[in-house]
């Protein structure tokens, strides 16, 4: 375990190689590791996706790493907008620092010309019913050697080079990306950070699969993300439904 490359106000630990850097903050936040603890791994050999899938990753072409929040009292009542939030600090840097227009595909995704670059996966802590800890843990696949097997893909992936045209080391994004992180977070409790979520909402409008768990999948539009974060779609008969937990796809 060695220092990496801070971004005040984070303090960011830099690792060879681990199992998962959300399994690692989680650690760190039992043990009483403060807020902004960031956790960056160069090579990631467990990761972990929603529904416990596997995130694919390789040295040098991908970003991996965890941060560790601890929840004011005021954020409380928005914690479900911890994922989104990562999300929209990664499409913010992309556009902010190079002009790249990405995407946000509800829940937990970010894409680029319609290809999976980065997925967020947020854990957190309770002590009884209190969240004591947010880890926010992402991965942005840096280079198309970061690509799982196409077999293994759930969605169609890409890359920061192949979609973008983008070289970037991973220390170079993550110091882009954590003041965006920061950013968003003082603006948790604005409407305007779901409005702008909703301004970049990937597939509104067009008629997408929506699974939800192991059922059968729906035929659905998303329209818009409430201010709880949940999906609201229209399904085919022309109701319109609340989403919670759910994966799209074209």
């Amino acid at each position: 375990m060695a220092a990496g490359s801070d971004v005040p106000p984070f303090k960011v630990i830099l690792l060879a190689e681990t199992n998962s850097t959300n399994d690692d903050c989680l650690r760190l936040a039992e043990n009483g590791a403060p807020d902004g603890t960031v956790v960056r791994a160069l090579h990631q050999t467990a990761g972990r996706g929603r529904e416990g899938r596997s995130w694919f990753s390789r040295p040098d072409a991908s970003l991996t790493f965890s941060v560790l929040l601890r929840p004011a009292a005021q954020e409380y009542p928005f914690l479900t907008r911890f994922t989104l939030l990562g999300c929209l600090a990664l499409a913010r840097a992309l556009e902010n620092h190079f002009g790249v227009i990405s995407n946000i595909k509800w829940p937990n995704d970010v894409l680029i010309a319609g290809k999976k670059v980065c997925g967020v996966l947020t854990e957190t802590l309770w002590q009884g019913q209190i969240p004591t800890a947010v880890v926010i843990g992402m991965g942005v696949n840096l280079s198309n050697a970061a690509l799982p097997p196409a077999s293994e893909a759930v969605f169609p992936a890409g890359s920061l080079e192949g979609q973008a045209g983008l070289q970037l080391s991973p220390r170079d994004l993550l110091e882009m990306l954590l003041p965006e992180i920061w950013r968003a977070r003082e603006e948790l409790a604005a409407d305007s950070l779901i409005d702008e979520i909703n301004a970049r909402l990937a597939f509104k409008g067009e008629w997408v699969r929506l699974r939800k768990n192991a059922d059968a999948p729906l035929k659905a539009r998303p329209l818009w993300v409430e201010k709880d974060g949940c999906l609201c779609a229209e399904a085919d008969d022309g109701r319109i439904e609340r989403f919670y937990s759910a994966e799209i796809s074209a």
